[in-house]
C-alpha cells in the first residue's frame, strides 16, 4: 500500500515521484502488520513534512517494514528521535535507508 497525506494511493503523481527520488529515505522496522498509517504520520509529523509513507509487505511473522520519505535534514532528526522509541507496545528501530540516499 501506498499512502500520502493519510490517503491510499493508487498510483503516484508526478509530484510525489519527484520527492521520492530527492528526499530521504527512513526505514522503520518492528511494525505490527495492523499499524494505521495515520498514526505513522502523526508520530513522525512532529519532526517535519512527511513526504509520503509506504508500508512493505513482509512473508514472516506478524512485524513489517516501513519506508518514511522527507528532506534530509528532517530524515536525520526523525532517526535521532525515533530509534528505539516506544511505538504502542513495542520499540521500533529508526534508520536511514542506504539505497535511497
Amino acid at each position: 500500500m501506498l499512502w500520502r497525506n493519510n490517503e491510499l494511493v493508487i498510483s503516484l503523481s508526478d509530484d510525489a515521484k519527484k520527492k521520492r527520488k530527492r528526499g530521504c529515505c527512513v526505514v522503520v522496522r518492528n511494525l505490527k502488520k495492523d499499524v494505521k498509517v495515520q498514526d505513522l504520520y502523526s508520530l513522525f509529523e512532529e519532526v517535519g513534512a512527511v513526504d509520503v509513507i509506504e508500508l512493505q509487505k513482509s512473508r514472516r511473522g506478524d512485524r513489517i517494514p516501513a519506508l518514511v520519505f522527507f528532506y534530509e535534514p528532517v530524515a536525520r532528526i526523525a532517526v535521532e528521535k525515533f530509534h528505539k522509541f516506544k511505538f504502542g507496545n513495542d520499540v521500533i528501530d529508526v534508520e536511514l535507508s542506504h539505497k535511497f540516499n
